[in-house]
């Protein structure tokens, strides 16, 4: 199963939309995925007593059941999310340790993204999960006001992307 992970809080925000379009490519390849937002697990604010421990249990769960992660976040002040982090926290390197990770950033400009996929690349880093190489990086000018269809270099990049997290979990 593939665990898909939004750090928006807005169910149709782009980070959402962009891993609903990688949650589409692996279902057509045939694998289970589900998927998990910010707001989908009542999650104390990490180290702040134990309030909220059903939803730790349950977040903990649903990355335990799966082979791999696509993570995705809005681009907030050059970084990720907060409560991207915050479920990240809840996690140890004993759970998620050499799971493979996709990354998926949303920002506002062309030219944005980037520093919210190191960001994110860092602390999987030191939680030893493996994000794959390829990487998507969201903005407005990618999808056609009109229509709301991604551009076909956005599509083509989407590909790669699920098709590199497909091969790194041993998928494709």
């Amino acid at each position: 199963m593939i665990l898909l992970v939004c750090g928006s809080p807005r169910p149709q925000g782009q980070t959402s939309q962009a891993l609903r379009l990688l949650e589409a490519r692996f279902q057509q390849s045939g694998h289970l995925t589900q998927r998990v937002c910010v707001g989908t697990f009542d999650l104390p604010i990490y180290g702040l007593g134990n309030g909220g421990a059903a939803g730790v249990r349950a977040w903990r769960q649903a990355v335990d059941s799966a082979s791999a992660l696509a993570i995705g976040s809005p681009e907030y002040h050059g970084s990720f999310s907060a409560g991207l982090k915050n479920l990240l926290d809840h996690l140890d390197s004993a759970l998620v340790a050499g799971k493979p990770a996709a990354l998926v950033a949303a920002s506002g400009s062309p030219r944005g993204g980037m520093a919210t996929l190191a960001a994110m690349r860092h602390v999987l880093r030191s939680l030893h999960v493996p994000a794959i190489v390829e990487q998507l990086a969201v903005c407005p000018q990618d999808r056609d006001a009109s229509s709301g269809r991604w551009s076909n270099e956005l599509l083509m990049q989407a590909d790669c992307v699920a098709a590199g997290l497909l091969r790194q979990a041993g998928h494709a």
